[in-house]
């Protein structure tokens, strides 16, 4: 098994990370997009 995590931004709707959406949630966005580009920069490199 691979390790995996799960995480669940509160207040964010379906579609809540692209900037244009109508439900953008810019805090969790922020949050998201830190996590992610962590995950690649650990995994890519």
């Amino acid at each position: 098994k691979l390790p995996a995590e799960i995480e669940v931004y509160d207040g964010a709707a379906h579609g809540w990370c692209p900037p244009d959406s109508g439900v953008y949630n810019e805090p969790q966005a922020e949050k998201a997009w830190s996590r992610l580009l962590a995950l690649y920069g650990k995994a890519l490199v």
